[in-house]
């Protein structure tokens, strides 16, 4: 299989006008037999959500990466139990060091893992993963969870993440292409009243199909820097995949 993985960020407005850089990070890993794209949002609240949201990225692809020959396999909370235990005990050293609460270091998570037959993806926050068939027609994968309160999420660093990070599974269908977005590209790309994708997410995924993986993010972002600013001050990012089978030869 042959994967195509593109991906756009857009720091928010607030973050710009503060002279602070994006809170987003995601981290790809696109394999032969196997492809990760992982995403996290820092929580503006927290002093070290930053480092928080790259760290939590890059441990996630590597743990993705390490055990893909048997993730498809594993059970829902046997993938959580990985995932979290690991974040929980480094990001933990991480804040042992600078002397400060875990918290520090909140942010969201979002990851979608596949191979040639079968794909996961799970959330913990307030991100959104969905999917797009050919004729444009799209599907949620996982909706987004706030929480208790308005404009609050889940996070990573609580004690009760397990019960949040939610895992869906499927099997992976190579006309479509699979997406995620933090919250505020969701603000941008989907209408939670009517409950379908705005036309731009159309538009990206067709690039995606088309052209160049590398071209396709640059189309993204210019795009982003044109649309998202007048309905969302936060950080945005979207990332895409597809699948491509490789032609046999032989």
């Amino acid at each position: 299989m042959r994967w195509k993985i593109s991906s756009g960020r857009l720091i928010g407005r607030l973050h710009r006008e503060k002279m602070e850089l994006n809170q987003d990070f995601i981290s790809v890993r696109p394999m032969d037999d196997f492809a990760c794209m992982v995403a996290a949002d820092g929580a503006s609240v927290a002093r070290y959500a930053r480092e928080g949201a790259s760290f939590t990225t890059e441990r996630v692809r590597e743990l993705l990466v390490q055990h893909k020959e048997g993730i498809f396999s594993y059970s829902d909370d046997e993938i959580k139990s990985l995932l979290l235990s690991s974040l929980h005990e480094e990001l933990g050293e991480m804040a042992a060091r600078e002397n400060v609460c875990i918290d520090e270091y909140m942010c969201t998570l979002m990851f979608f893992a596949c191979n040639e037959e079968k794909y996961i993806a799970a959330n913990l926050g307030d991100g959104l993963l969905g999917c797009m068939s050919g004729n444009g027609k799209g599907s949620v994968l996982i909706m987004p969870e706030q929480g208790k309160f308005a404009n609050e999420s889940c996070f990573v660093t609580q004690d009760d993440a397990f019960k949040h990070l939610r895992i869906v599974r499927g099997a992976f269908e190579c006309d479509k292409v699979y997406f995620m977005m933090t919250d505020g590209a969701a603000s941008c790309l989907y209408d939670f009243r009517e409950r379908h994708f705005a036309k731009a997410m159309n538009v990206f995924c067709d690039w995606v199909r088309k052209y160049d993986a590398f071209k396709v993010g640059t189309y993204i972002t210019d795009a982003m820097i044109k649309l998202f600013p007048s309905k969302t001050s936060d950080d945005c990012t979207v990332a895409l995949i597809c699948g491509l089978p490789v032609a046999n030869n032989g």
